[in-house]
């Protein structure tokens, strides 16, 4: 079901005569965006469900060192480095 906002964007196509390919897409793209927001919902269920945080992982400590600023320019290797 479309919200109001988007029931708007249909209206104002309308008016500017836009091609029903063009109006098929946006459709497409709200769509998709409301079929994000419910993986999204789902994804952040899981979390709670088996109780992942960030807290304590190797992203957290990365993202803590990171913005202490230890990190220097060449502490990171490129991908195309480990392929070697």
């Amino acid at each position: 079901m479309l919200s109001t906002k988007e029931l708007e964007v249909f209206k104002w196509l309308k008016e500017k005569n836009a091609p029903l390919k063009i109006r098929m897409e946006v459709l497409k793209a709200f769509e998709l965006n409301q079929l994000l927001i419910e993986f999204d919902k789902r994804i952040m269920n899981y979390e709670k469900i088996v109780g992942i945080s960030l807290e304590g992982s190797i992203l957290a400590s990365f993202a803590e060192t990171h913005a202490k600023g230890h990190f220097q320019k060449n502490d990171f290797i490129h991908t195309s480095e480990l392929i070697k």
